[in-house]
């Protein structure tokens, strides 16, 4: 939105939430990318607006829907996208061009969207186009306008329109020829990070039964020019991409008759990391368990971002409190209400259990007030009393 007034363009921005909308019209931002600097210059420009209001719609030529598309009870849930489509469709003005970013399974544009938009179109023209978002929270190196945007429309006629917004903000476009590449390029895309996190994650499981410090076979491995990728091992998967989109995969291929077993394997293998962690904890720990007092650093899902959405950190303190253990949590990016209480490095604790390092903090103090680490980043320095996952 904020590149897009950059380049000219006048943007309307909804959300139901009318708090969201308040701070925003305010200039002060929740979302960690975009400062409260450069969302000022923008409201100063005139060229951008917020509103909890529907009608907003029918002033703008083309409609972009991001919104989320989580699961619910491991199944995929689009309500949210589809509840909003069904609330604005009735006021979409003739030849909107009406763009899905929103991560969903093959055919959700066509087969989803695309019908409730009809059922009240009426004798207007609506144009169709996909191009989902591919977004790396904290990532300061491939921001939205240097990383390369898949785009793709129901009416090749419609492809102009959608070069020329895309254009103005992406450097580079990837025009394919059906929205259904474009979903499942994006479905893939996460569960292929799925798949190799789940398997580096089970090679390391094994090297800590062998005797065999994984990091270390991992560093030897990377060293081939080609025909290997590294990924890392640590408390698990997060976010909203990488533990949702192969669920939506996986419900996809179910449906046809398909199956993707590997990526089945894998989100199981992965969601069973913050256990792992657990009991790795545990036998660190010994016979002192139930008198212990217990530190999580990080809560994020990734370094440098303060996203607690699908956090293994989270579930990971889930498993301390089910077994009675006293636990609390460190992160110096957290700002959210956590009913656990925090640490402080004022404080003793038998164990520190590191699972997120964000970059330009120091945590000397909070470490050492801890008797035992176990390092799940492979960034706090080997010692006497660290461990490593």
């Amino acid at each position: 939105m904020i590149e897009s007034t950059k380049v000219g363009w006048s943007v309307f921005g909804i959300d139901a939430n009318e708090e969201r909308v308040t701070r925003l019209n305010q200039a002060d931002s929740y979302i960690e990318d975009v400062s409260n600097e450069e969302l000022r210059g923008a409201l100063e420009s005139g060229r951008v607006k917020f509103s909890s209001s529907s009608e907003i719609v029918a002033e703008s030529d083309i409609v972009i829907f991001c919104l989320p598309t989580p699961t619910l009870n491991h199944e995929p849930d689009l309500s949210i996208l589809l509840d909003a489509i069904k609330e604005y469709a009735p006021y979409f003005r003739d030849g909107v061009l009406i763009i899905s970013e929103s991560s969903s399974y093959p055919g959700t544009l066509r087969d989803k969207i695309m019908p409730l938009c009809e059922a009240v179109r009426g004798n207007k023209v609506f144009h169709y186009g996909h191009a989902p978002e591919r977004v790396d929270p904290g990532n300061k190196k491939w921001t939205n306008r240097k990383t390369p945007r898949i785009i793709s429309v129901i009416d090749s006629k419609s492809m102009g329109r959608m070069r020329e917004f895309y254009s103005s903000i992406c450097n580079e476009l990837i025009e394919v020829k059906s929205p259904e590449i474009a979903e499942a390029s994006k479905m893939f895309e996460n569960s292929f990070r799925q798949v190799n996190i789940a398997l580096v994650t089970e090679f390391a499981r094994y090297c800590n039964k062998v005797g065999i410090p994984a990091d270390l076979v991992l560093e030897a491995a990377s060293t081939k020019p080609f025909g290997f990728m590294k990924f890392n091992y640590g408390i698990g998967v997060g976010g909203h991409c990488i533990p949702v989109d192969p669920v939506f995969l996986l419900d996809h291929a179910r449906s046809n008759g398909a199956n993707l077993d590997i990526i089945q394997l894998s989100n199981e293998i992965n969601q069973e990391q913050p256990r792992y962690v657990f009991d790795r904890m545990k036998k660190v720990l010994g016979q002192k368990i139930a008198e212990s007092r217990v530190l999580v650093v990080g809560l994020s899902y990734k370094p440098n971002t303060s996203d607690l959405r699908e956090s293994p950190s989270i579930e990971l303190l889930q498993l301390i409190i089910s077994e009675g253990i006293e636990v609390y949590w460190y992160d110096p990016m957290c700002n959210q209400k956590i009913e656990v209480p925090s640490g402080s490095p004022e404080d003793r604790y038998d164990i520190g259990i590191v699972t997120v390092i964000h970059d330009g903090f120091d945590y000397s103090q909070i470490l050492d007030s801890c008797s035992m680490i176990l390092d799940c980043t492979h960034k706090i320095p080997l010692a006497k009393n660290v461990t490593r996952l």
